[in-house]
């Protein structure tokens, strides 16, 4: 079975945050067994990394070295007893192209000792299939969600009772593997010399970042009537972060609130006057 990566934990992670020796020990890791009263024992494990390249349609196996589609095997281990195991060498998350991400298919599989009539090997060896045991899928992702405020508009005026934000959020944006928005917030604040910000109920001096309870994409926050004031700037600001960890920060979008009707009044002719011709136009 497979223990690191926790088939219940997260399954998605920066380069550097799995199967690797340093900072901090994530190496893939499991533990393996013979059953049986008269089992030979273990003799070996073997994992095997792989993805499918959505473009190319094309499996990439690990070499030790890199992913690689001329791989034709892709099993790396060594000699174990039964108990824990764990691949010693830290993985090299590349590909050929560096700047996606990928879905990674994590098998792990046993040699006991057992031989043939002949005395020679391989003894019988498992095959994976039971996803979150000795299958694990997990996703490498090193790139960044983004995001778009649709609506107010830039530099717009806004007139209605309440101000439903609307924006966009997408972790697969010219990445199709991406491992997805987890966490969607946003930053309303007014005031320039002075700033203030929405807490959700009340406006406070302290830069605060509200977390909104949807990553759907368009995603959506209403500005409660309480909070808005007839001609009165608001600054909007996005927070995304992806199922790995990748944050990603908005620029600042701003729109002004009018609920005041504009005035006019009439300059020519005079009230009560009167006149032999109409005012000319020109």
């Amino acid at each position: 079975s497979i223990t690191i990566p926790d088939p219940a934990g997260s399954l998605a992670f920066k380069r550097n945050a799995i199967g690797q020796s340093a900072p901090t020990d994530t190496r893939i890791a499991g533990n393996i067994s013979d059953p049986g009263a008269l089992a030979s024992g273990v003799q070996s494990y073997q994992i095997r990394l792989s993805y499918l390249d959505p473009v190319d349609n094309n499996t990439y196996y690990y070499n030790g070295g890199q992913f690689s589609s001329t791989t034709v095997n892709g099993w790396l281990g060594g000699p174990t007893g039964s108990g824990a195991w764990s691949y010693i060498n830290p993985i090299s998350w590349t590909w050929p192209n560096p700047t996606v991400s990928r879905l990674i298919k994590l098998e792990v599989r046993g040699e006991d000792n057992a031989l043939s009539s002949a005395g020679a090997g391989p003894g019988n060896i498992s095959v994976p299939s039971s996803t979150g045991t000795d299958i694990v899928l997990f996703t490498i992702d090193d790139i960044a969600p983004s995001g778009a405020f649709v609506w107010p508009g830039a530099n717009g005026y806004v007139s209605s009772a309440t101000v439903q934000v609307i924006a966009s959020a997408t972790d697969t944006q010219g990445d199709p593997q991406g491992s997805g928005v987890t966490n969607t917030q946003i930053e309303i604040s007014t005031g320039t010399s002075s700033k203030y910000y929405w807490t959700g109920s009340s406006w406070t001096a302290t830069q605060l970042w509200i977390t909104t309870t949807t990553t759907a994409n368009p995603w959506y926050y209403t500005i409660p009537t309480n909070a808005l004031v007839t001609d009165n700037l608001y600054y909007l600001r996005m927070n995304l972060i992806d199922k790995a960890g990748n944050p990603f920060t908005s620029q600042t979008s701003s729109f002004t609130y009018v609920t005041e009707a504009p005035t006019t009044t009439f300059t020519s002719p005079i009230n009560g006057s009167f006149l032999n011709a109409l005012p000319s136009s020109q």
